[in-house]
């Protein structure tokens, strides 16, 4: 997702954030939870590697240490997209950031 401003940075929306307005619950969510998208790699477990396999130009990662709230009207335009299956790796990503174990523990997706 690119996130409007002068900088335009990319953001990866943690959430159920759908393009179409015929999903209800677009209806009423004005704020959204996106995770900041850097070229800075560290190889830390609060990084979810992206790239040209999700539609991004080239090799990134999404730092998970870097959350933040935004307003719908910040979200520019899709950039990408993360396969459904790889959403688990988020979660893990997010559980190491915040400190919850019940999140690093998941099982892997199949």
């Amino acid at each position: 997702m690119r996130f409007g401003g002068p900088s335009c940075r990319l953001r990866l929306v943690a959430g159920r954030f759908c393009f179409s307005a015929a999903i209800p619950h677009n209806l009423y969510l004005n704020k959204f939870v996106v995770v900041e998208i850097t070229t800075t790699i560290r190889g830390i477990a609060e990084e979810v590697s992206l790239g040209p396999a999700e539609g991004l130009p080239k090799r990134c990662v999404a730092n998970c240490d870097n959350v933040r709230t935004v307003a719908r009207s910040m979200l520019a335009q899709k950039a990408g997209a993360l396969a459904p299956s790889r959403q688990v790796e988020v979660k893990r990503a997010l559980g190491h950031a915040l400190g919850w174990s019940e999140l690093v523990e998941l099982p892997a997706v199949q």
